[in-house]
């Protein structure tokens, strides 16, 4: 009997696994395609002059303070060619706005200051590059996971011999009884 709970408990868990593997694969797709987007917005940014990228910080410190943060109904403004907008749920102690080009969206955590808003903006164009090094990371932990869950796949159940022979057993003295 305790076999089979055990053998039940194994096939539940490579169940999850087979799960958990379809799920880190459908990540790795989603991620892949990020990173391809991205790599063309990083492109993109690295192409932009100094001067263009001020002119835009500029027009945008007087643009986006608290009002402009917590106004979701308010149509979507541009920065350079990424749109910026709000999110739907917006954080009260934490806002943040999403920008985003090549249907690709990055979030850009806001404060206080519209100054400072458009400084974090500027900041978020400066080190876009550092956006495919941490999307690279984390596919090559995804990777790792998916080859640990689909190693662990491989593994046969262990109770389910076992209990073959032990039923064989049983069956042999039920009839060594009879007898």
């Amino acid at each position: 009997r305790k076999l089979k709970i055990l053998s039940s408990k194994f096939i539940s868990a490579q169940e999850e696994r087979r799960e958990q593997a379809a799920k880190l694969h459908g990540e790795i797709i989603t991620l892949k395609e990020r990173i391809t987007k991205t790599a063309e917005n990083e492109r993109y940014v690295q192409g932009l002059s100094e001067n263009t990228v001020q002119a835009e910080y500029k027009r945008l410190k007087s643009l986006i303070d608290h009002a402009f943060l917590f106004d979701t109904h308010r149509t979507e403004c541009s920065f350079l060619e990424f749109k910026i907008s709000i999110p739907e749920n917006q954080n009260e102690k934490k806002p943040y706005i999403y920008c985003s080009r090549l249907e690709t969206k990055y979030m850009v955590q806001m404060g206080e200051s519209p100054a400072g808003n458009a400084r974090r903006i500027v900041n978020f164009i400066r080190k876009f590059y550092q956006l495919n090094i941490n999307h690279q990371k984390r596919l090559e932990r995804l990777g790792t996971e998916l080859s640990a869950a689909k190693k662990a796949l491989k593994e046969h159940n262990p109770y389910g011999s076992q209990i073959k022979v032990l039923t064989s057993d049983v069956e042999k003295l039920r009839k060594g009884l009879n007898v």
